[in-house]
């Protein structure tokens, strides 16, 4: 992608009127069907495409949520580390069933989990350095290889799973790919990432508050909406809006995708 390319990006950007939603939010979601979802401490709230609020759901039993996986909007899971901890919740932010005691997949606390689409979720255990694949009768199906040796001593920051393929975030390395049998895969060399989002076509990410666009065939990783700072780590692309912000505010667009 070229100069002109971005440059039309800059102006179909700049031609879009913007809707902000002033919620507060230590980190934002979103799914497939252009929902989002702003995370505040013990708190979901849910909002459609147009910026109007649809769902609520709170829960103080398990403490602040760590973090929330929409990549399946009718199970959402919900992740409380400080109790180590899932539940799930449906499409109305109700919840599925009981919460479930990672205990008893492993003995150590954990520190990542994300949905799987082939059902059940993924868990990282870093005192083992090993990702086990849970299915949704609570049976471990996978073990991944050990990944002391991949990891070199760097803890990984996020784990999400796109197209039967598990993404790892290594703090100023990359990201560590494995199969869904937790078999390596690859690693994707590219330091500084601070949040990321995947795609079927490649990944968009996040680093020193600008945005960049990795796709499997590119030379070099072109910027995208270089007019905005992207503070805050508050960044997710669904169905052709663009939703972005702050803390304390998240911003609406409607992008070229």
């Amino acid at each position: 992608m070229g100069k002109t390319f971005l440059l039309l990006v800059a102006l179909a950007f700049a031609s879009q009127d913007i809707v902000t939603i002033n919620q507060q939010s230590d980190f934002i979601t979103s799914d497939a069907l252009g929902n989002l979802y702003c995370i505040d401490n013990t708190q979901i709230l849910k909002y459609n495409s147009e910026g109007e609020k649809s769902g609520y759901y709170s829960n103080s039993q398990w403490g602040n949520i760590t973090s929330a996986d929409a990549s399946d909007p009718l199970r959402i899971l919900v992740f409380y580390e400080d109790f180590n901890r899932i539940l799930f919740l449906n499409k109305q932010l109700a919840e599925i069933g009981n919460s479930i005691d990672l205990y008893q997949f492993s003995s150590n606390e954990t520190k990542l989990v994300c949905s799987s689409a082939q059902g059940g979720f993924w868990l990282y255990d870093s005192e083992e350095d090993q990702a086990l694949h849970i299915s949704a009768n609570g049976q471990i199906i996978v073990r991944s290889i050990l990944l002391g040796s991949l990891l070199n001593e760097t803890e990984p920051t996020i784990m999400r799973e796109k197209g039967e393929l598990l993404y790892l975030l290594l703090p100023g390395k990359g990201l560590l790919v494995l199969t869904q049998l937790g078999h390596y895969r690859q690693m994707l060399h590219i330091p500084g990432i601070e949040s990321f989002q995947i795609d079927k076509d490649g990944i968009t990410y996040l680093k020193k508050n600008k945005c960049f666009r990795f796709t499997p065939d590119s030379q070099t990783d072109p910027q995208l909406y270089p007019g905005i700072n992207f503070q805050g780590k508050q960044l997710r692309i669904e169905s052709g809006i663009l939703f972005f912000g702050d803390n304390q505010k998240i911003n609406l667009q409607t992008v070229n995708n």
